[in-house]
């Protein structure tokens, strides 16, 4: 099998195996993951559901974006 080319593999690339935690479909490092976990279970007291709170954040990150765009 001298001179042969490996044959390509199929299916997402091996990463480095850093970013093992997941929460709302993302991988996270640890660190992160924990950061993300304490605000989230925050922010479910007051909006119930991740949709809830996921909707709020976009609206408040929405209202930064444009604020900056105008000014």
């Amino acid at each position: 099998m001298k001179g042969e080319k490996a044959k390509p593999t199929r299916g997402r690339p091996l990463g480095s195996g850093v970013k093992k935690y997941r929460i709302l479909g993302c991988r996270f490092t640890r660190e992160e993951y924990t950061f993300i976990n304490k605000s989230l279970s925050k922010l479910r007291r007051k909006y119930q559901t991740n949709s809830r709170v996921l909707m709020e954040l976009f609206k408040v990150y929405s209202q930064e974006m444009n604020q900056t765009a105008i000014d």
